[in-house]
């Protein structure tokens, strides 16, 4: 099986940064408001087409269990959205879309189709805030890939990321589409929350690689998600996070744990299910408050 080895190791890398002992921390509480960044709205031309990276870590990928939504959730998330189109790629388990297929439940971190990542709830929020329109999402995963380590530019994660992205806005131009990156929805920071040396280089680490990232695919919205309190120094990695929000511009701040996401009894480094569907909502949410259509 495609990295087998390695995807046995995160387990257990993983419950390791959970055992480190708490200590002290330059930011011991996390941070306090709801969002934070900014409040601009942007206008997107009607002829564009609309795109929205989804990135991160575990959380991204999902691992979320299928089989613990509510009967009448599992249905209707089954079933997708048709109107939101996803390419997935996942650098662990190596279960990809090879292109757009529609927005469904099973796009997680196996091959089987049993787990499921924020995109199910953030392509519930995209079809009711822009009925009748197209949206796709790229979505590039790296399970335990931190970002210092892996998604800064130049490392291998933020070079798969960049062409998992260029692929996919090479087949909808291949469509006769116009497509522009407008948002770009991150959900990462627990490796690097593992350790102070990391957690403290964070903000700094993520807007070397939002202004990266810009430069290559233009001036998107940049949608950051909190961390769980799981992790050791969370709530530093949390607060280097808002304040590099702040700071970049075009950027929000979404507060994980203020929304009252929980992590799985049996898997604290996880979001349980209601809360996967909730993590979406709320990237889609912040999408459609900032990202309007032009006519």
């Amino acid at each position: 099986m495609r990295k087998s080895a390695f995807a046995s190791l995160v387990p257990i890398f993983l419950a390791l940064c959970l055992l480190v002992s708490c200590r002290a921390d330059l930011f011991p509480d996390d941070v306090t408001d709801p969002v934070a960044g900014s409040t601009e709205v942007v206008g997107i031309p009607s002829s564009k087409t609309k795109v929205i990276i989804l990135s991160g870590q575990s959380n991204a990928a999902g691992v979320s269990l299928v089989e613990t939504l509510s009967e009448a959730d599992a249905a209707r998330y089954a079933s997708g959205f048709e109107d939101v189109r996803i390419s997935v790629t996942n650098e662990v388990s190596g279960h990809n879309s090879d292109g757009f297929v529609k927005t469904t439940t099973g796009w997680g971190d196996n091959t089987e189709g049993l787990l499921f990542g924020p995109e199910v709830g953030l392509a519930e929020e995209l079809s009711s805030s822009f009925p009748g329109e197209k949206s796709y999402i790229i979505k590039y995963s790296w399970s335990g890939a931190g970002l210092e380590d892996k998604f800064l530019p130049g490392r291998t994660g933020y070079q798969n990321l960049c062409r998992a992205i260029d692929d996919g806005l090479e087949i909808l131009r291949n469509q006769g589409l116009d497509p522009e990156v407008v948002a770009f929805c991150w959900m990462q920071g627990e490796s690097d929350a593992c350790f102070i040396s990391t957690a403290k280089h964070y903000g700094n680490n993520q807007k070397t690689m939002v202004n990266s990232l810009r430069e290559r695919y233009g001036d998107f919205l940049f949608l950051d998600a909190g961390i769980s309190t799981s992790w050791t120094y969370y709530a530093r990695v949390n607060n280097e996070k808002k304040k590099a929000d702040c700071s970049l511009g075009r950027c929000v701040f979404i507060n994980s744990n203020y929304y009252g996401l929980k992590v799985s009894a049996s898997d604290p480094a996880h979001y349980d299910a209601p809360s996967m569907i909730r993590l979406g909502h709320l990237f889609g949410e912040q999408v459609s408050l900032h990202i309007v259509t032009d006519y």
